[in-house]
């Protein structure tokens, strides 16, 4: 981990292999995202770029929103005034991962499974246009992918689960998956 824990800010970050856990402490009454990039480098070189395989957002380390291809992770709170749903998935997505979602790093190398939306980027996969809102349905990607892991959110419009939240905790035990 760097010397700067502090995910409120951004600036938390661990140098971690698959099926390592950290605990992640957060401020109290923290509202956000946890978005992980893996494989990252700054190149000081070329205009100070700071690229990733997994989480790269394209705007160096301050992103903006989620990027397309994240690592997989698994995580549970640690304490909270009420029970917190446990966010994992029993199977490795990069055993299954279909051929057209496959991200791979510049040299070729499998870095995890792309959403449908991020893959084939039609407005179907991604809910857009006439298929927004009411019209958003699963794919057979998503239908596959929440058939292994019926915790995670698999399309845009997938409302089963609902967002996770939990009240209290101060702390989420973040665990790469392998």
């Amino acid at each position: 981990m760097n010397q700067n824990n502090d995910p409120s800010t951004g600036e938390f970050s661990a140098e971690r292999g698959s099926g390592v856990e950290e605990i992640l402490s957060t401020p109290d009454k923290l509202t956000g995202s946890i978005w992980l990039w893996t494989g990252c480098s700054y190149d000081s070189f070329f205009n100070f770029t700071f690229t990733c395989e997994t989480g790269d957002c394209g705007a160096g380390v301050d992103c903006q929103g989620p990027s397309s291809t994240y690592p997989p992770v698994g995580g549970t709170s640690v304490g909270g005034s009420r029970p917190c749903p446990v966010a994992d998935c029993a199977r490795n997505i990069g055993d299954v991962c279909p051929a057209p979602l496959v991200a791979t790093n510049k040299n070729g190398a499998y870095v995890g499974c792309n959403s449908a939306c991020d893959a084939l980027k039609d407005p179907q996969s991604c809910c857009t246009g006439d298929f927004a809102e009411a019209a958003c349905q699963p794919n057979d990607y998503s239908k596959r992918f929440k058939d292994l892991c019926n915790m995670a959110h698999t399309y845009p419009g997938d409302s089963n689960p609902p967002v996770y939240k939990c009240s209290g905790a101060t702390s989420y035990t973040i665990r790469f998956c392998p």
